[in-house]
């Protein structure tokens, strides 16, 4: 009796999109991702769906409870006041797209901020070579825990936790027994207080919705790949799970603007391989 080798079933978990329509937004028709999003919501998958709703709702119950609301002067306040949250929720995004987390952001700005203005206002250095400081130190502390988690291999929940606690720390001690510092400098007071001209405005607001779109579509996949699977291979390890199995994530891959491919185009470790 002959036996009849069986190949295994079709691995779904890896695209079969060309790498270069990745986050294009052409993956398959209109109808189709419409159809596709539908589904996603009848098996759970809200997705941002009810932080849209949410806000829509919010919104609608603002603009009646006061007609102040949906002014321009309001708008720009709300925009002003969100800044820093914005630049820091930007920033979490790429943590979170890669399974991890980081608790100690909010400190790390604190003290950041804590420096710059004690250089300025205190020590009597020029703005910009305090701003300069605070970039540096915001650096050299995410350098370090970065480096705690990738050659130590101790979670980002931990370091960031400790991070938060310490950095608070620091804040402290940089700030002295005031515990505040009133930064009057116009230059640095200027980054968020001052209003451009409305041609300046658009031209700022078109180029910041363009200009990154382009370069990120055609990020190279050899540069993003170990980024985006990277913390999944680790979380596999201490898992107990098999690191050369980690794929690339499409999901992942689109959020980010990064190829996708197979493992083995890159790192030689394909699925026939290993079987």
């Amino acid at each position: 009796m002959s036996t009849q080798k069986t190949s295994p079933a079709p691995d779904t978990s890896v695209t079969d999109i060309p790498a270069d329509r990745i986050g294009s937004g052409q993956e398959g028709s209109l109808g189709d991702q419409i159809q596709a999003y539908f589904q996603r919501l009848r098996s759970g998958d809200m997705g941002a769906l009810p932080a849209v709703g949410g806000f829509v709702v919010l919104t609608i119950l603002f603009s009646f409870l006061s007609p102040f609301f949906l002014t321009e002067r309001n708008f720009a306040n709300l925009l002003t006041q969100a800044a820093t949250l914005v630049m820091l929720g930007m920033a979490l995004v790429f943590v979170l797209l890669l399974g991890e987390i980081d608790l100690s952001v909010g400190a790390v700005s604190g003290v950041t901020s804590a420096l710059m203005a004690v250089l300025n206002v205190q020590h009597g250095w020029n703005p910009y070579l305090a701003i300069a400081a605070a970039v540096a130190l915001g650096i050299a502390i995410g350098v370090l825990q970065g480096a705690l988690f990738s050659s130590f291999g101790v979670p980002s929940f931990v370091i960031t936790l400790a991070g938060l606690l310490a950095w608070q720390g620091l804040q402290l001690y940089i700030l002295g027994s005031t515990g505040s510092v009133n930064v009057t400098n116009g230059k640095i007071v200027g980054l968020a207080n001052h209003f451009y001209s409305d041609a300046a405005g658009w031209v700022f607001a078109v180029q910041m919705t363009m200009g990154p779109s382009k370069p990120l579509r055609r990020a190279s996949f050899t540069n993003s790949y170990p980024f985006i699977t990277g913390m999944r291979r680790s979380t596999r390890m201490r898992s107990g799970g098999d690191a050369s199995s980690t794929r690339c994530e499409p999901r992942c891959a689109r959020a980010t603007g990064a190829g996708c491919a197979t493992p083995s185009r890159t790192f030689g470790r394909s699925e026939a391989r290993r079987q």
